[in-house]
């Protein structure tokens, strides 16, 4: 390979070294279309497709050409390197969930991640322009891979307090051009104001959009009521036929609202059939405020990541710390409901970091949970911890535990 001037490689070391960083981004458009891998892999991109989204399809293509025959039983070693990579960036497990998957100690991992890293790197190296032409005569994207690629974008987006009534006003003035030229009457009964804490604007519009339009088609009727409202779970939003005459072969698929689903499900949000009265609908709820709040000390960003998603789904509201000043400030002022704390990081001693927290008068009596690869129990228990996990964590696992610690907090 002829390597263009000022991109910042200079070797193959160099490259596969940019490959992994970029693989760590591959759901992560906006990080993809500034990759220095772009103008070195990326040839004539097909009109209407970004640089960021070819590469992406360049590097799934390039783990897909590492996949072993068929005839190779999966339990043979020709596989780990392939499903090493598929399982840590095409489906975006953390390293820890991978070795579970794959039977191997930490160590093999970094290990194996290094040879197939190497192995990948090879493919983009040697057959750069192939994988273009095999790439530039492809569709689209699939619906899948959008949802994904928004959802991550969601998600790392910056967090603020929205009045659900405003933004759902402008989704129906949004709508309502299609609905009258479809010949839909489109009815309203909205409380004034609905202010939820900490969601992205253009998430709940979005995902707004999408419930509110497909619910219209799969309720197959002329005229439906969408109704904002409150209970004591949070606001909901309900889309319903108008009258009382339950909607012909209606069947409500979960399928067809993904993308308001994953968008929703950030923020502790759900979307699901309804019944009112007589009136069977869809209704998408999103809780009024957050929950407990959750502090997450450890400085490892993908075990952050997990932790966060699984967080918020369930209603919490999750903030970090990845160093000694990050703790000190999240700290200033305010006591998190609960803490998780990796005691093995390579900048700082989690161990000292526990008995800080217990000789710290604001949080002598804050729930600690311990969430670290290392397995010393007795001594956490000893240093004040009230729980001890071992990576890797399950969502169900984790979520027990903050369950039972958080009910006794608040009883």
């Amino acid at each position: 390979m002829v390597l263009p001037k000022d991109i910042g490689i200079s070797s193959f070391e160099s490259f596969v070294a940019t490959v992994r960083v970029t693989l760590q981004n591959l759901h992560d458009p906006s990080a993809l279309q500034t990759s220095p891998l772009v103008p070195l892999l990326v040839r004539d991109p097909v009109s209407g497709i970004t640089g960021g989204v070819a590469l992406r399809r360049i590097l799934t293509d390039a783990i897909e050409a590492m996949r072993p025959s068929n005839d190779i039983p999966e339990n043979d070693p020709e596989w780990r390197a392939y499903l090493l990579l598929k399982l840590r960036y095409l489906d975006r497990n953390n390293r820890y969930m991978v070795s579970q998957a794959l039977a191997i100690a930490q160590a093999s991992y970094y290990r194996l991640r290094r040879e197939a890293l190497t192995a990948v790197a090879a493919i983009l190296w040697e057959q750069p322009a192939r994988l273009q032409t095999e790439t530039d005569t492809r569709v689209p994207l699939s619906g899948e891979e959008r949802v994904g690629e928004v959802t991550q974008t969601i998600l790392s987006a910056e967090q603020q307090s929205v009045d659900l009534a405003e933004i759902l006003r402008g989704v129906i003035d949004t709508i309502r051009p299609l609905a009258d030229l479809e010949g839909i009457s489109l009815a309203t009964r909205l409380v004034p104001s609905l202010v939820i804490p900490d969601i992205h604007p253009q998430a709940l519009r979005h995902a707004l959009i999408d419930m509110l339009l497909n619910g219209i088609e799969m309720l197959h009727t002329s005229a439906v009521e969408i109704q904002l409202d409150r209970d004591r779970f949070g606001a909901l939003c309900r889309l319903l036929p108008q009258g009382s005459a339950r909607p012909v072969d209606w069947a409500f698929d979960q399928e067809r609202f993904s993308l308001c689903a994953q968008l929703v499900l950030a923020y502790g949000g759900t979307v699901e059939p309804c019944e009112v009265r007589d009136r069977t609908g869809v209704v998408l709820r999103v809780p009024l405020a957050r929950g407990h709040t959750v502090l997450i000390v450890d400085d490892n960003d993908d075990d952050i990541r997990l932790f966060s998603l699984w967080l918020r789904a369930a209603g919490l509201s999750p903030s970090t710390a990845r160093n000694h000043s990050e703790l000190e400030e999240q700290l200033r002022g305010h006591s998190p409901d609960l803490i998780l704390l990796d005691v093995y990081m390579p900048q700082w001693d989690g161990w000292a970091v526990l008995q800080s927290l217990r000789a710290h008068e604001e949080t002598q009596k804050t729930p600690i949970v311990i969430c670290s690869v290392l397995n010393r129990p007795k001594l956490a228990l000893a240093l004040g911890a009230d729980r001890v996990l071992t990576k890797p964590v399950t969502e169900y696992g984790l979520m027990e535990v903050l369950q039972e610690l958080l009910s006794l907090r608040g009883s």
